[in-house]
């Protein structure tokens, strides 16, 4: 499997594009802004984007969904519980002073134990929900996409519109600290980590 990612918007959120190393075909994971960028990384790369998948629905994950919809004429993927987040896309581009093309319409829904494959990779999903109602992780055979979920040395905010603290918490203890220790963990900001380093050293998760 493929992994590259690009940083963007004032946010700093990763946007992973993954795709098969046989035929480069794959997926965009959160494209936040910055979808030139985007694109051309893809081109670059030689990897044919084929669908948008998106771990939640907040703006800083969402912004470059309906235009890279409208330039690649791909489907877009994301948890029914958080569409509500993309319909007011709009106002909160404008409050972060962030550039939108209007409200992305997603093509289909995403549920707990759905598979996203192509060619020879599957991405399980997998829902941890706490960061939002919609929130899902995406599981490879060594890696896992976690959004917002979990972070190097922390978790996800939960003071936003539909967050939960207890809900977060349980969507990680029972969800992502029992995958294999060596799975390495690619989240929505900041470096990558591991779960067993998460297991030993993040201070949310000490009475684990």
């Amino acid at each position: 499997m493929l992994i590259k990612t690009i940083t963007v918007s004032l946010f700093a959120t990763n946007c992973y594009l993954v795709a098969s190393e046989k035929t480069r075909r794959g997926v965009v994971i959160d494209p936040g802004d910055e979808v030139e960028a985007i694109i051309r990384t893809a081109q670059n790369e030689g990897m044919i984007i084929e669908k948008i998948i998106n771990t939640h629905g907040h703006i800083d994950h969402t912004a470059g969904v309906k235009e890279m919809q409208e330039r690649l004429g791909i489907p877009f993927y994301i948890h029914e519980a958080d569409t509500s987040y993309l319909q007011t896309i709009q106002q909160q581009a404008e409050f972060y002073g962030m550039k939108t093309l209007g409200v992305p319409k997603a093509d289909g829904y995403l549920s707990e134990g759905d598979c996203i494959e192509f060619d020879e990779v599957s991405l399980k999903v997998i829902h941890t929900p706490g960061h939002s109602p919609g929130g899902v992780c995406f599981l490879g055979e060594k890696d896992i996409f976690a959004g917002d979920t979990i972070f190097a040395g922390s978790i996800g905010r939960t003071d936003l519109p539909g967050g939960n603290y207890d809900e977060l918490i349980h969507s990680i203890r029972t969800k992502l600290l029992t995958l294999d220790e060596d799975t390495a963990v690619y989240s929505g900001h900041g470096p990558s980590t591991t779960i067993g380093i998460e297991k030993q050293t993040n201070p949310f998760l000490k009475s684990y």
